[in-house]
């Protein structure tokens, strides 16, 4: 006898006689590996497949079976699953639902399915009914027969019961032998199908009965990664000593923890995964992900909707950054390239058409594959045709789109792309259930098809499956790791179908409808998990969800075997474990100084004054983007955003000001005509700028024509407490600075009646002074202006929701509210105007001649402006010293509060 206790032979498989039905895929594949391996073990070459298949796929063998004969079972059509689901959607938003018919009919559908198990009669739903939603399922349950009476249509769980009135009348072909295997709990529906099967000559084999329950081990984690940690560690150290080892870990709230136990056993398993993709996955989750969580799948759904109704930028940016389709090897650099292209136009959705257009310079193969699909789609446009006909049309934009692209694919890739057909020839079969559809309803339901369908790639040999409870019934495993066996968690909470009756549920048996029922079955779900491996290992955290938590009372017989976890024990990395091979592995090096030589200039240096802004406040980043040609990727142009909002009153602005009759002021003309004038101007820019027949844009142009005239009026009532001026607007320039020439182009310069000048700059954003009276500028766009232009005043207009106001510093003599007096602006003191200015031009032509001389230093003052996409060349987070706080030297306030 074993040190465990059990028998040699305790749960070694048995050779399969007759058909094996089985209550999962998993556990069909698992049983037909283990028939190969017991076959091969005994010395055959070859021998006869055995004939084991999931409960779908042998409900689908019955219904085709039975209509070659004539049965009775045969003149119905037999729903798949996913068929059903669609019926449930579809008739709930026949009942007003709405969006909310795709979420209630999943719950629906699995209610439907429960009754159908538990054998609750659907007449007993209206009599038991207690809540709205049971009087509501009771209604949605006989829509639901009916229809499929209508069609003559029956779903998996009434064709359950159709097989037992065929045995009965002995209309069905029965196999010898018969065997239900995975099935936990036994519901009374199978266990009738069972007994009329025996009854009707059928040998129905019992369940191999499980070998006696062995002690498992217990282990005490930290908390919840700490021992899903624990587990992945073992499982690795019993494949390293037994690389054919069948191995699982249970996780009981698998749903809750499937992106995080991926994830990290992929870390743990798979050391540098994320650069090197491994041929195959080391870990597989039972349930698997959604079809659409696959990029490959992804890219496809994408593709179809793209080529049929165009998309928004961030979905036509992924796809061209997607190497699922074309020629992506070939053009990556010309399709980044149209996505640069693509961020300054402003689309609400992009067009496939369009969007080879800009793309036929850069990235021409990708263009032609656009075209095509155009091209496929305008020849079906959007009516409503068969399901077979969209599978085919689709396939067809693909197959243009060169979908799934140039390069070869992963192991995991190919087998989503196999998922993916298999998912499409559903899909047309489903002409009889879902009729004529259009297309965007019929992309819609394809959709929703791949979301419902799990897929997970099959796993190497000896890998190790992270599994359900319900995964682990059937099986017989080498090693068995249960987590999360909290009090909470085990007994599970009750958690019952809101749509079904309480007392149905109680009366029909279903455990989870009671406390008592749910701890009896947990109780026997644990001793199943102990008897169906030869190694288990039970584990609870000491911390769950960041709270403190109890040991399942359940464990409490096996406590003497606990192992706690060693306090001393570092915690499982939170980083890729090779991470700290690589730091370790490093060595310090003394470089010599390396200065930047001095800028070579040729003539005007591009930048204007952001050059100098740019160099006050991070000389590092000045050098990167003025002097290296360094650009951070922009953002996509969005309606109405804070900069568009900005050029759009810039250029209204600069327009209105250009005739010579306003020049003087806006307050010189009549209202009426002003708004004439506004009308004509806005509705120009407008146009230009928000171009697009969306009825979207049709309303910003509307709010934003309001917002131009609330800020023309503030401006023009202004103006009206102004001395005599006249503007120009916006004339380009030639400056020098130090050894710097720049070009320059201020907003607007108003020149007074006795020749002095105020230099404005328009502010629809923030507009704040304070970086004037840095000891160091921050802000060198206007103090540039009044020290080249020989300015007597700068000032920002700042435009904004509360209104127009005037912000800025001058000379004596002014007279305009909100252009302060140089000694109430500044402290420390400045004595007048002209001690600014030559203030001002000291710092700048200091600037000017420290971007000239090659500059790289970090200013620490403000971390932002150094980091960011910046940060890899300035290496901001490599300093010492730096602050934590924003900004270390902040701007000193004025007597009314303004910076």
């Amino acid at each position: 006898m074993p040190p465990n206790g059990r028998p040699e032979a305790a749960g070694q498989a048995q050779p399969v006689r007759g058909v094996v039905v089985t209550a999962t895929h998993r556990l069909a594949r698992f049983l037909r590996r283990s028939d190969d391996a017991l076959q091969s073990a005994s010395g055959l070459r070859a021998w006869p497949t055995p004939d084991i298949l999931p409960q779908d796929a042998w409900l689908q063998r019955c219904w085709e079976s039975a209509v070659v004969n004539g049965t009775p079972a045969g003149r119905l059509r037999l729903l798949a699953d996913a068929e059903s689901r669609l019926i449930w959607r579809r008739l709930l938003a026949r009942e007003g639902l709405g969006m909310d018919a795709a979420v209630i009919g999943k719950l629906a559908f699995s209610a439907w399915r429960l009754c159908q198990d538990w054998e609750i009669p659907p007449d007993a739903l209206a009599t038991a009914a207690e809540t709205d939603d049971h009087r509501a399922f009771a209604h949605w349950a006989r829509r639901y027969g009916t229809e499929l009476g209508r069609q003559g249509w029956t779903d998996a769980g009434a064709y359950r019961q159709q097989l037992v009135a065929d045995c009965s009348t002995g209309s069905m072909v029965l196999p010898e032998a018969l065997t239900f295997r995975g099935f936990y709990p036994r519901t009374p529906a199978l266990a009738r199908l069972a007994g009329a099967l025996r009854l009707a000559g059928c040998d129905v084999l019992p369940d191999q009965d499980p070998p006696s329950p062995m002690v498992p081990r217990v282990v005490t984690a930290r908390d919840e990664t700490d021992e899903l940690a624990r587990a992945l560690r073992w499982a690795e150290a019993r494949r390293q000593t037994s690389p054919d080892a069948h191995l699982a870990i249970v996780l009981p709230d698998l749903d809750q923890w499937a992106s995080r136990a991926r994830r990290l056993g992929m870390d743990l398993l798979a050391p540098g995964w994320q650069l090197r993709e491994p041929a195959a996955r080391p870990v597989a989750l039972s349930g698997g992900r959604s079809l659409t969580d696959y990029p490959v799948v992804h890219a496809a759904l994408e593709l179809l909707q793209f080529a049929r109704q165009g998309s928004l930028f961030s979905q036509a940016s992924l796809l061209l950054r997607s190497p699922y389709w074309g020629k992506a090897g070939r053009e990556g650099s010309g399709r980044a390239h149209v996505e640069l292209l693509l961020r300054d136009r402003l689309m609400l959705t992009v067009p496939a058409a369009r969007l080879a257009q800009l793309a036929k310079q850069h990235a021409p193969d990708t263009a032609e594959c656009l075209a095509q699909m155009a091209r496929l789609v305008a020849a079906l446009p959007d009516q409503s045709v068969s399901c077979s006909t969209w599978a085919a049309h689709w396939s067809q934009v693909l197959d243009a789109a060169g979908w799934p692209g140039d390069r070869a694919l992963t192991s995991e890739e190919y087998q989503a792309t196999q998922a993916w057909q298999a998912l499409l020839e559903s899909f047309a079969g489903s002409s009889q259930v879902l009729g004529r559809l259009p297309g965007v309803e019929a992309l819609g339901a394809l959709v929703e098809l791949a979301r419902e369908r799990n897929f997970e790639p099959e796993i190497v040999p000896g890998g190790i499956g992270i599994l359900s409870l319900q995964e682990t019934v059937g099986e017989h495993f080498d090693g068995l790791w249960v987590c999360g066996l909290t009090a909470d968690r085990w007994p599970p909470v009750p958690r019952v179908n809101a749509l079904v009756p309480l007392a149905l549920q109680r009366s029909a048996g279903i455990p989870a409808a009671s406390a008592p029922g749910l701890r009896a079955f947990s109780e026997a779900q644990l001793r199943t998990l102990l008897s169906c491996a030869t190694e288990v290992t039970l584990s609870w955290p000491l911390v769950q969800d960041q709270a403190e938590a109890l040991m399942s009372p359940l464990l409490a017989p096996f406590g003497a075997s606990s192992e706690a976890c060693d306090p001393a024990e570092e915690p499982p990395p939170d980083c890729h474990p090779e991470r700290t091979q690589i730091a370790a592995s490093g060595w310090t090096e003394s470089l010599a100084e390396d200065p930047p030589g001095p800028f070579l200039m040729t003539g005007k240096v591009r930048g204007g004054t952001s050059l100098l802004s740019t160099q006050a406040m991070c000389p590092a980043r000045a050098f990167v983007e003025h002097r290296l040609r360094g650009r951070e990727l922009a953002r996509a142009v969005r309606p109405l955003d804070s900069r568009m909002r900005g050029i759009i009153a810039h250029r209204v602005l600069a327009n209105l000001y250009a005739s010579e009759e306003r020049r003087r002021g806006l307050h010189r003309m009549d209202e009426q005509a002003l708004r004439h004038h506004l009308d004509v101007l806005a509705n120009v820019v407008l146009a230009d700028v928000l171009a697009g027949p969306e009825t979207y844009l049709d309303a910003l142009r509307k709010l934003e024509y309001d917002r131009l005239w609330f800020l023309v009026a503030g401006l023009r009532q202004q103006e009206a407490t102004w001395p005599d001026f006249e503007a120009q607007v916006e004339q380009n320039s030639e400056v020098t600075v130090g050894p710097l020439t720049l070009d320059v182009r201020p907003d607007r310069i108003d020149r007074l009646a006795d020749g002095r000048t105020v230099i404005l700059d328009y502010k629809t954003g923030k507009a704040t002074t304070g970086g004037w009276r840095h000891r160091r500028l921050q802000d060198c766009q206007l103090p540039l202006y009044a020290v080249t232009g020989a300015a007597d005043g700068v000032a920002f207009v700042s435009l904004s929701a509360s209104g127009v106001e005037l912000r800025g510093v001058g000379a004596a003599g002014l007279d305009r509210p909100g252009i302060r007096l140089p000694e109430r602006f500044f402290k420390p003191l400045e004595p007048d105007w002209a001690g600014v200015l030559t203030g001002w031009r000291a710092q700048l032509e200091n600037f000017a001649t420290e971007f000239a001389a090659g500059d790289f230093r970090v200013d620490p003052r403000d971390r932002r402006v150094a980091a960011g996409q910046f940060a890899s060349l300035t290496r901001v987070y490599a300093r010492t010293g730096l602050p934590d706080d924003e900004s270390a030297d902040d701007p000193v306030m004025d007597d009314d509060g303004h910076d």
